[in-house]
């Protein structure tokens, strides 16, 4: 019986013991100072960079409704469909960066609710589609400009540098090969076998 009694001694002394280590690693671990990479990088910045990464994933999702009706039967362009889908991943890659680079800089990453393409369901050709594909990459430009104007007035150049050298060159880029696709499409007409061999070309390249 005495080395019963002995043993519950201990047992209660161990858990006593661990009590106390666990209560001195919580105190521990929260008297701890809060550390934070943010520096230079306004609460106004931060919202245009949020509002940034909606409008990229609101592309993202526009270019993938265009691809899908691309792929319709009774429209099949499969030229046209394939390179809606990669600047669908392109626009959410776009996203990815700059969420990332928020938090880099010590921000929160906040997401809306993201609405269809006012059209998705009323694509009627293959000019509608690029031409509406032309006016989404111009929105989204003047919005990185305006992004990038809202750094400079910050003084936060790390920002300006980060838009300039990542974005900007890629859309003058992209609205500049939608013109001239458009182009193209209205030389080979909009229907007939200048659209077939118009998106053929365009499935080579993709």
């Amino acid at each position: 019986m005495a080395g019963d009694e002995t043993q519950r001694r201990r047992k209660s002394t161990r858990q006593a013991i661990d009590r106390k280590s666990d209560k001195n690693a919580y105190l521990i671990c929260h008297s701890l100072p809060m550390y934070s990479s943010k520096q230079n990088f306004s609460e106004a910045c931060e919202t245009a960079l949020n509002k940034q990464v909606n409008m990229e994933l609101g592309a993202s999702y526009s270019y993938m409704s265009m691809s899908v009706f691309c792929s319709k039967d009774g429209v099949a362009l499969p030229g046209l469909a394939a390179y809606c889908a990669k600047m669908s991943l392109e626009e959410r890659d776009h996203a990815l960066m700059l969420q990332d680079y928020i938090i880099k800089r010590g921000g929160q990453v906040t997401y809306d609710t993201i609405a269809p393409h006012p059209k998705a369901s009323a694509w009627k050709s293959a000019l509608e589609i690029v031409e509406a594909m032309l006016e989404l990459e111009k929105s989204v430009n003047v919005s990185l400009l305006d992004l990038n104007k809202l750094a400079s007035l910050k003084e936060d150049a790390h920002l300006s540098d980060f838009i300039e050298g990542t974005f900007l060159s890629e859309q003058v880029d992209s609205i500049k090969e939608l013109v001239d696709m458009l182009v193209q499409l209205q030389r080979a007409g909009v229907d007939g076998l200048g659209l077939y061999i118009w998106d053929q070309n365009l499935l080579s390249k993709n």
